[in-house]
């Protein structure tokens, strides 16, 4: 059985939400923080997510 990329754990996690906003802190045990990075970028990139704005 193969691991899933922090890529594909996120994006498993959000299809589960029942809400649509997620923050970077929702998936800070993932990976590390530039682990997340990349695959917030990868989501965006691939239209699976949409950046609404940046910081809080």
């Amino acid at each position: 059985m193969s691991r899933l990329s922090v890529k594909d754990r996120m994006a498993r996690s959000i299809a589960r939400r029942k809400g649509e906003v997620v923050l970077r802190a929702d998936f800070k045990a993932m990976g590390s923080p530039s682990q997340i990075s990349r695959a917030i970028k990868a989501l965006i990139e691939a239209g699976k997510i949409v950046r609404l704005g940046y910081g809080i």
